[in-house]
């Protein structure tokens, strides 16, 4: 299609396709069945050496370990988890969640909001090093940040505040 401005659009005999009716979300289209696209969400092989490393927001650890936490880790196959916002003491973990990861790291929040914020690693692989915070006593008090070293890369798993309307934060 030639245009003489910079920008190209498509002919009228080109057929575009609404994508907005995905809500932003990639999906890979692989056929088509009776007028009815059919969308792909296998997940590609793992290249060999290579790490999968996934990262979720649970709002809560609580409300995922009912929910089938450990049935997406098993259909997952990542090699390190990094949890945000697990809203936890450290103290209730049940040793049975997350069995196939063992190396795992909590950085809970320390101040009279117990059980606010909060992040964790779950890995198969042990960290050279684990270092809990970024050097600041009032923001390490929250638990937002474990950083952990491995042979060939860091890991920062971190839960950034909300700054707010005002950005107080």
């Amino acid at each position: 299609v030639s245009s003489s401005s910079s920008s190209s659009s498509a002919s009228d005999d080109d057929e575009v396709e609404d994508w907005s009716k995905y809500n932003g979300e990639h999906v890979d289209i692989v056929g088509e069945i009776a007028g009815e696209k059919k969308h792909d969400f296998s997940q590609p092989p793992q290249p060999e050496g290579s790490l999968k490393i996934v990262s979720w927001n649970v709002a809560g650890m609580k409300s995922i370990i009912g929910k089938g936490f450990d049935a997406y880790l098993a259909d997952e196959k990542a090699d390190i988890v990094c949890l945000q916002e697990t809203k936890i003491d450290g103290k209730n973990v049940a040793p049975s969640v997350a069995k196939g990861y063992t190396h795992r790291y909590f950085n809970v929040c320390k101040t009279p909001s117990a059980g606010y914020s909060g992040t964790a690693i779950f890995s198969k692989i042990k960290p050279i090093t684990v270092l809990y915070g970024i050097g600041a006593k009032e923001h390490d008090q929250e638990g937002r940040v474990i950083t952990a070293e491995f042979e060939t890369f860091y890991l920062i798993n971190s839960y950034i505040p909300n700054a707010g309307r005002d950005l107080k934060r």
